[in-house]
């Protein structure tokens, strides 16, 4: 699903605002409370009003990362215990990993393809290691919705993990993007799925061992 130039506007309208600054702003979610962006095609004058929101979470953002000093990247093959077996019905195939160097920093990455005759599933894992460059154009994204004819492309918080979902209700292909503790950003891609699915994949993955391979490797 294509953004729409709505969208692509608030979101240089927010990188300009993190850019001139904002004020502080805590969110206080229930773990188990799904939170959606606002739809910015149902109240188009209040794009602006978005667009300073998403400029201060950003601005928050990076004030949290920038306290943490960027870290070596967990080593992929830890990463690949972290991705889910299949579920009752899906075969899965082996997983993959590797780490990569770009200039000063490094990251890693895990994947998994998942099938159950024309379904597909793929997870992958990215250890983003607190390099902050990697997070902006997340984040933005993750603050705005759309909806059409053809499907959605809105910005979700589940618990306290914020990220995107995108759907298309003709190929009934989609993908959930969010970033856990700060620093992994999962995806799952989807294809000739139902929306519920994406989330149900998200759940089978152990958030507690997550958490402590983070607070391992900044020991």
């Amino acid at each position: 699903m294509q953004i729409s130039k709505q969208l692509l506007l608030a979101t240089l309208i927010s990188i300009t605002l993190v850019a001139c600054g904002g004020t502080q702003q805590t969110d206080n979610i229930e773990e188990s409370k799904r939170v959606e962006g606002e739809n910015i095609s149902n109240n188009p004058l209040g794009i602006i009003q978005q667009a300073t929101q998403a400029g201060q979470k950003l601005q928050n953002l990076q004030e949290t990362i920038a306290k943490q000093e960027p870290v070596d990247p967990i080593h992929f093959q830890e990463l690949i215990s972290l991705l889910p077996e299949p579920l009752p019905g899906w075969e899965a195939a082996a997983a993959e990993g590797e780490t990569n160097s770009f200039g000063g920093f490094s990251i890693s990455q895990a994947s998994r393809s998942y099938s159950s005759g024309d379904r597909t599933i793929d997870i992958s894992i990215t250890d983003w290691a607190y390099n902050t460059g990697l997070y902006a154009s997340f984040m933005v994204g993750a603050d705005f919705s759309q909806e059409s004819t053809q499907g959605y492309n809105k910005g979700i918080k589940l618990g306290d993990t914020p990220g995107r979902e995108e759907y298309d209700f003709n190929s009934k292909d989609g993908t959930l993007s969010l970033l856990a503790e700060q620093r992994f950003f999962v995806e799952i891609d989807g294809r000739q799925v139902e929306p519920e699915d994406l989330q149900k994949w998200w759940n089978t993955l152990d958030k507690e061992a997550m958490s402590k391979l983070n607070q391992q490797s900044q020991k």
